[in-house]
């Protein structure tokens, strides 16, 4: 099992991916960001037409809902794999302070010293 020392920036990298995919869930909401060129492009461009059906069609919010929906399933995703690493580093952090707490009441027992009472670690 790896130490959690290896792991240092997890939980940061995890809410950097939260934050990434709500920007692209508010990208997607809102139908992204229209860009307008102040200059001429210097080799000639084709022209698409658009049915004004099609046009009406991609500018309706609902057009948008699938990506948002794979947004919302990915972030909740993350959630939860987030909270699942946390308990499992939790779970890990308790072993090793029971570790601990044996090493140090077999230290004291060896030592001819009556052995401490075991301190109650609040969570």
């Amino acid at each position: 099992m790896k130490s959690i020392k290896q792991f240092p920036f997890a939980h940061k990298l995890v809410f950097a991916a939260l934050v990434m995919s709500a920007l692209l869930a508010s990208y997607a909401a809102f139908g992204g960001i229209t860009a307008y060129a102040s200059s001429v492009p210097a080799e000639p461009t084709i022209e698409v037409v658009v049915a004004p059906q099609v046009a009406e069609e991609a500018r309706k919010p609902e057009a948008n809902l699938p990506y948002l929906f794979a947004v919302f399933i990915i972030t909740w995703a993350l959630m939860f794999g987030y909270v699942f690493y946390m308990s499992r580093r939790q779970r890990t952090l308790r072993n090793e302070i029971e570790a601990l707490k044996s090493v140090l009441n077999e230290k004291q027992g060896v030592a001819g010293k009556p052995a401490r009472a075991e301190v109650e670690v609040q969570s």
